[in-house]
């Protein structure tokens, strides 16, 4: 406890809590991108449906899972992108601005890829190792 209450008043001393500010400010620009993704996934594309509700009716999880899907990284680190160079340049509210893009951005390379694959359900990969 002496340790840590040794450190914890040093870091104070340093000004570690203007790092900190920064830190979750970028956090706040990470993470909602992640939630528009997941949410034009489930809600609107309705991706996974069936699995998802084979398994609920079973009271387990899915055997499968999708091993990664590309599109979702890249509209995340787009989201992210311009939520940071909005959050910089202090135009709107940077984790909206995040999240609306990724989910929007999503949507649409989802529906492009889709009517160019000519399928009406966009599945990558699936792996068996479910955590």
């Amino acid at each position: 406890v002496w340790m840590l209450g040794i450190v914890g008043t040093a870091l104070s001393v340093i000004g570690i809590i203007n790092y900190f500010t920064d830190f979750l400010v970028l956090l706040g620009v990470a993470i909602p991108p992640v939630a528009g993704i997941m949410v034009i996934d489930y809600f609107v594309l309705r991706r996974s449906r069936k699995t998802l509700d084979e398994s609920r009716a079973k009271g387990q999880l899915p055997a499968k899972v999708e091993n990664w899907n590309p599109i979702a990284i890249v509209c995340w680190i787009a989201g992210f992108a311009v939520g940071e160079i909005t959050s910089i340049m202090a135009i709107g509210i940077p984790g909206l601005n995040s999240l609306v893009l990724a989910g929007v951005l999503y949507w649409a390379i989802m529906k492009a890829y889709a009517s160019i694959k000519k399928q009406d359900v966009i599945t990558f990969a699936e792996t068996d190792q479910v955590l």
